[in-house]
Order: C-alpha cells, then structure tokens, then sequence
C-alpha cells in the first residue's frame, strides 16, 4: 500500500468526473464533505443562527448554521423577505428562520466555499449584504 504523502497527484482519478489530479483530489474531498438537504416536504423550514446573506451571480442567498441538523448551510436563491418576522422564502420553497442577529459560523463560511467552488466561482464572485 502506498502511502499517501509519497502518491503523485495525478494519480488520483475522481471517481465521478475521471479527471486526474489535483482537482480530482478536490472534487473527491467535497463530494465526502457536502451532501444534499432534505427535501423541503421533509424540512420546510431552517433555522439559521449566525447567520449572513449574500449575493451571487444568481441571486441573493442565506448562509448560517442550522441548530437542528448541526450543520452550515447556503440556500438556494431568496425569493420574498420579511424583516419584521425575519423570515425569507427561497427558490426551492423553504423557509429559512433568521435568529438573532446576522454573524460569521465557521461551518456556514466552509459550506459556502465548497458551494462556491462547485458552481465554478470564487469568493470575488459574492457580496455580503445587509438585510
């Protein structure tokens, strides 16, 4: 068995694209580090603390963690707001409850660079807005 340190990179094959290299090392380490949310019949509604909103080349999104499933999140795209309520409905149909003020989570902000760098785009191509 080789040792990892000694493997040359572009010995690696992603299994799901089957590029070499690097990048097949990086689709891996995401592809066992995101995963898909429930559907929005099974969780209508997140609660997002410590969280952000941002806008994308797509849209404005949430990002922040959710309590219940111990995790960072980005939505899909915001669809209406209501700063009275805090309660914002996103392209998919969910609900997402903004609790307490707006902050950085270390989970949401690693989320939302593997989210980025799936969709092809790097951290110049967001920016952080006020609600």
């Amino acid at each position: 068995m080789t040792n990892i340190e000694d493997a040359d990179p572009e010995d690696f094959v992603s299994v799901e694209t089957g590029t070499r290299g690097l990048k097949a090392i990086m689709d891996e380490a995401i592809a066992n580090s995101i995963w898909e949310t429930n559907t929005v019949e099974d969780e209508p509604e997140i609660l997002l603390v410590q969280w952000q909103v941002f806008e994308s080349p797509v849209g404005r999104h949430f990002t922040g963690y959710s309590d219940r499933g111990r995790e960072g999140r980005v939505s899909s795209p915001i669809m209406t707001f209501d700063d009275e309520s805090m309660k914002g409905i996103t392209r998919s149909g969910r609900v997402y409850q903004l609790v307490g003020p707006a902050g950085f989570n270390a989970d949401a902000d690693y989320v939302l660079g593997q989210w980025l760098y799936m969709n092809e785009w790097t951290r110049d191509d967001v920016e952080y807005v006020t609600i």
